[in-house]
């Protein structure tokens, strides 16, 4: 789940950096769906009971 955030933060600024428009919806499209693949596969096999355990520990951290 760790591989989401870096794919969101590049999906959203490395379209600054290139000049072509369709160039800018590829680069945005390719990171963008490897961040949503990185999420959804992460919480598939973390599953629902682990997600309450990882609740349970930031707030009993706290």
């Amino acid at each position: 789940m760790g591989l989401c955030v870096p794919c969101y933060i590049l999906s959203f600024t490395l379209p600054f950096l290139v000049e072509d428009n369709w160039m800018k919806g590829a680069v945005w499209a390719c990171f963008f769906g490897l961040a949503k693949t990185f999420q959804y596969t992460g919480l598939a096999i973390v599953g629902v009971e682990g997600w309450r355990r990882i609740k349970a520990w930031f707030q009993h951290r706290k």
